[in-house]
């Protein structure tokens, strides 16, 4: 799909060195440069540069495996470059990025427990303190509801799936 090797390699290194580093080495990483004040910036800038990687390396993947078929038709009918990309490529690719942004979603979600945990989100370090004190019902009132958004995320997936095949 890129206009030529050398920005398709390019990508790919860029992609699997930003995945390569752990999405907790990242949030050190962005503590360290924003300090422990602004944790959740830290949290948040970590979660968006892991998630963009995956979520591109996902959609790189699914789009080299796209039918050559409604390109070259779309082609043969004289469209352009951005008719292209928009008619035969993205309209292949629609059902499959909806799925892998929605599970970007579900990842973090629960995510976000665990960089709070390292000092970089509010909830996380709030139920990481009711764990140590023993604060049962604390725990549960911050967990379900997250269980619950988790929950809704994968219906409306599973309904957004189902519309787009």
């Amino acid at each position: 799909m890129a206009p030529g090797d050398g920005v398709r390699l390019t990508a790919r290194v860029l992609l699997v060195g930003l995945r390569s580093i752990p999405d907790l080495l990242l949030v050190l990483v962005f503590v360290a440069a924003f300090g422990l004040m602004d944790g959740p910036v830290a949290g948040t800038l970590a979660l968006a540069v892991f998630t963009a990687a995956l979520v591109a390396k996902l959609v790189a993947d699914d789009a080299e495996e796209l039918r050559a078929g409604p390109r070259e038709a779309v082609r043969s009918a004289g469209a352009g470059p951005g008719q292209e990309l928009t008619v035969a490529v993205l309209g292949q690719l629609t059902p499959r990025l909806t799925a892998t942004t929605l599970y970007a979603l579900d990842v973090n979600l629960r995510a976000f427990f665990v960089l709070g945990i390292v000092g970089a989100g509010e909830l996380g370090f709030a139920l990481s303190q009711q764990i140590r004190a023993l604060g049962y019902d604390v725990v549960t009132a911050i967990v379900l509801p997250v269980f619950l958004l988790v929950l809704a995320v994968e219906a409306v997936s599973a309904r957004l799936r189902s519309v787009l095949r």
